[in-house]
């Protein structure tokens, strides 16, 4: 007969799923603070005479295959038929001097699953010592769990180097496994679970591969594991629904038994879609075993089917985690990179591990990994990172918002939000990861804490003519109980070395050069640093470049009758970074003048003029449009656009009337 462990690969074809309606979503179940679920474990086999006066006295089926009660699921029924005798965690079917030749069971199992994590309140050292005879044997190698295995060995002595807190060494175990295993169901072919040593040598495999190898490169350690054999839900295309399923459990001393499932990346505990049903030295091992006593007789054994209908689902729960998520930039130009900040608390008393995934607009793209795995302690804070790049092919003149949220499976969440446009400065990759490097140092020096850093620019906003006017004073205190030597406080390249005793604080200035001035705010990196601190804190000053104003979309005719009224149009157009200020616009047709004020021209303005019939002056008139502007500093600069409209129809009258206007404007510009 087939493995039950290959059985699982073979989800696609082997299961008969129930459901509630479709609307009902993964999510639901992932975190949900309960599911009812009924579980129907099934087979049929046929009697095989071997000639006419075959006898058969009887047969008996040994189902290994069934739910029982732990911290993460109640039974709360079973109903088999035939009946069956339990023994263990096994249930005995049995037919004496069956008749027909097509036989089957069921075993029918209602189970409570709940949204409760393994207690793992404490650290228990690693690596394990007195290890109980009776769990010996899951450190064990078995026939697919080949943990004697040289590379794998290796591999797991790489990752647990220098930890000694045993679920540290396990979720990194769980996670380089996840993020080195491509999950791809090309193994759904294969008539037996993959050994270890094939898993990790191809690097490819299903659910029960990852755990084979998980499991391998635990007891590889001298940590007991076993393989666990149950149900699940998943949206994995081809087999979505509830689908057998294979995970594992590792052993901890005063603990017990702690479940990582590798695949979906729940370590240290199982979201309640899972309903374990078996625990095993090996996913060798069967799940039915099939005996009987006769003369020239046989059994044809099919294969064991799982039904899976939902009766119930419960509340959905609070995370037990609580994020903060900071954009580094609030605002960025476009084709800029920016980096979010998520600041991740671990509320409960108990460990955590698992996957961080950012979704974002189709405007970024994520540069770094989507999905971040966390390990954390009881009450521990981290922080995850992600680098993104905003699209450069967004239209100018335009403010783009961009909603970004971090989520894990299990419902925590959390939302922000940062904008680009074309005028704002953009940044580099490489100055998101080094906002990343500092943090990390600051983390590792954990001296940092009792050092302040404090900085003031001279200027907080200027004109690039104007850089030479900037200056940044700093004060850097060290309020801990340790000397500081050699401390280098720089700004880019320049630097000075100071020492600070206990409680002594110093100072130091920096001149902003031209190189670190870019059009845009900016934030300007000061740090602290020597063997024991690392500190940082960004200046942030608005660099402004000389105002820009542009005369466009002229919107003139090119001939009008003498006799007809006409519309002239033109755009005044901010064309720098810096807003204009104290605007005057002139339209002046000869000597004719009209004119506009605008405080300040923070976006672009467009002007319309009807200009009346028999206005000429000239029979191809002409026309200036002068734009004078100042900075913030009073600077004066200004545009022009010049340009004329032909005059058609003229007449006699016509071209006397279009003398007398050039003569009053004549006059006009003698006297007045």
């Amino acid at each position: 007969m087939k493995h039950m462990a290959k059985a699982i690969a073979h989800a696609a074809l082997l299961i008969a799923i129930l459901l509630l309606p479709h609307s009902l979503a993964i999510q639901e179940y992932y975190t949900a603070s309960d599911l009812t679920l009924e579980v129907t474990t099934e087979a049929d086999f046929k009697v095989v005479p071997k000639s006419d006066s075959y006898t058969i006295r009887w047969i008996k089926a040994n189902l290994t295959f069934a739910p029982e009660d732990n911290n993460q699921q109640k039974v709360l029924s079973i109903e088999n038929v035939p009946d069956a005798f339990k023994s263990g965690n096994v249930f005995l079917f049995q037919w004496d001097e069956p008749v027909q030749k097509n036989l089957e069971f069921r075993s029918t199992a209602t189970v409570k699953t709940f949204n409760n994590f393994a207690p793992v309140t404490r650290k228990i050292s690693f690596p394990l010592q007195d290890i109980p005879d009776d769990i010996m044997e899951y450190a064990e190698p078995s026939p697919t769990i080949d943990s004697d295995d040289k590379e794998i060995i290796a591999q797991a002595t790489q990752l647990a180097e220098g930890e000694d807190d045993l679920f540290i060494v396990l979720a990194k175990l769980a996670i380089w496994t996840k993020q080195n295993i491509r999950y791809d169901l090309q193994t759904l072919t294969a008539e037996v679970s993959q050994k270890a040593s094939w898993v990790y040598h191809n690097r490819y495999g299903v659910c029960d591969e990852l755990t084979n190898l998980f499991i391998a490169m635990a007891r590889s350690l001298g940590v007991p594991a076993r393989f666990v054999s149950g149900i699940s839900y998943t949206n994995e295309p081809g087999i979505e629904g509830f689908a057998p399923h294979g995970w594992a459990e590792a052993y901890f001393p005063d603990i017990g038994w702690v479940p990582f499932d590798v695949t979906f990346g729940e370590m240290g505990f199982l979201d309640p879609s899972h309903v374990k049903l078996k625990a095993a030295l090996d996913p060798e091992e069967s799940s039915v075993a099939y005996r009987w006593f006769g003369s020239d007789v046989g059994l044809e054994t099919g294969d064991l089917d799982i039904g899976v209908e939902v009766k119930g689902v419960g509340e959905r729960t609070g995370p037990a985690i609580v994020f903060t998520l900071i954009p580094a930039k609030q605002e960025v130009g476009f084709g800029s990179y920016n980096l979010l900040r998520l600041q991740i608390e671990n509320t409960a008393n108990a460990y955590r591990a698992f996957d961080i995934a950012l979704s974002v607009p189709d405007e970024l793209t994520i540069v770094t990994d989507e999905r971040q795995p966390v390990i954390l302690r009881p009450g521990e804070t981290k922080e995850a990172y992600w680098i993104v790049k905003v699209a450069d092919s967004l239209a100018h003149g335009y403010r783009y918002a961009f909603p970004v949220t971090a989520y894990t499976d299990t419902n925590a969440t959390a939302d922000a939000a940062f904008t680009a446009n074309s005028e704002t400065a953009a940044y580099e990759r490489f100055e998101m990861q080094a906002v990343i490097d500092q943090v990390k140092e600051e983390e590792a020096k954990s001296y940092s804490t009792e050092v302040t850093l404090s900085c003031t620019p001279s200027r907080k906003s200027l004109y690039l003519y104007e850089i030479g006017n900037l200056s940044i004073d700093c004060t850097i205190r060290n309020a801990g109980n340790t000397p500081l030597e050699g401390v280098s406080v720089c700004l880019g390249l320049q630097c000075g070395r100071i020492n600070l005793g206990i409680g002594q604080r110093k100072e130091a200035s920096f001149t902003v050069d031209e190189e670190d001035a870019k059009l845009g705010k900016r934030d300007i990196a000061i740090t602290a640093k020597n063997g024991d601190v690392a500190k940082a804190v960004d200046i942030t000053v608005e660099f402004l470049d000389n105002p820009k104003v542009e005369i466009t979309k002229i919107r003139k005719p090119q001939e009008i009758p003498f006799d007809s009224a006409y519309a002239l149009g033109f755009t005044v157009e901010k064309a720098s970074y810096s807003i204009p200020k104290d605007v005057l616009v002139e339209l002046y047709l000869g000597r004719q003048r009209e004119a506009w004020t605008i405080d300040e021209l923070s976006a672009d303005k467009p002007f319309e003029i009807i200009i009346p019939p028999k206005a000429a002056t000239a029979e191809e008139v002409p026309y200036e449009i002068i734009v004078t502007y100042h900075d913030a500093n009073t600077r004066e600069y200004q545009a022009r656009e010049e340009f004329s409209v032909r005059v058609t129809n003229l007449d006699f009258i016509a071209k006397a009337t279009i003398f007398l206007n050039g003569i009053g404007d004549w006059i006009v510009g003698l006297f007045g």
